[in-house]
């Protein structure tokens, strides 16, 4: 499970938001905020597709007796993001944005911590219980953490008048993901 809930999150919300950013190019301002506001917004809302299709990369959790669509809203409980000052230079522009969510990074760190013991255990005869038992771990794990805040700015070109968010997401999956051991953030 390495990495694959780590970039399923930012894959999902870059793929909107690193897109692109049309509009008139009468205010670019607001351009540029409302397309980012609209992009993570989809991410509070369980009937977007954008939420869909993250249960669904989450489907390999089934592994450990884990139900996808409940980690996830686990995991989105506490999401939230503000869109501050948008700043525009020429054909180029920044946006700063503040994400708050529950970062998957150390929930993993603790996570795989906890598995170690688990292996030892010798009442879990059987990989289907340590499965078992590990997916109540991280189930626990997702449900006690507290949303994280972070800020960030995106960087933004105008092509024609259209906006492109860069395609460098390390900030991004650094805000929604955290610091982590495991994931190498």
């Amino acid at each position: 499970m390495k990495k694959i809930t780590a970039l399923a999150l930012v894959a999902l919300l870059s793929l909107g938001a690193l897109c692109v950013l049309a509009g008139c190019a009468a205010n670019h301002e607001q351009v540029i905020r409302d397309a980012t506001e609209k992009e993570l917004a989809v991410m509070k809302d369980p009937s977007s597709q954008d939420y869909k299709d993250l249960v669904s990369t989450m489907s390999m959790l089934s592994t450990y007796r884990i139900d996808a669509e409940e980690f996830v809203a686990s995991w989105m409980s506490g999401y939230d993001y503000s869109v501050g000052q948008v700043t525009v230079t020429g054909n180029t522009a920044t946006v700063e944005v503040t994400i708050t969510i529950k970062q998957m990074g150390p929930i993993m760190d603790e996570w795989f911590a906890e598995i170690s013991t688990l292996t030892q255990r010798e009442d879990l005869t059987e990989d289907f219980d340590v499965y078992g038992e590990a997916g109540k771990s991280l189930t626990a794990l997702m449900a006690a953490a507290k949303p994280t805040s972070t800020t960030i700015l995106l960087d933004c070109t105008l092509q024609g008048d259209t906006w492109i968010i860069a395609q460098d997401d390390t900030e991004l999956m650094k805000a929604l993901m955290g610091e982590s051991t495991f994931l190498n953030l």
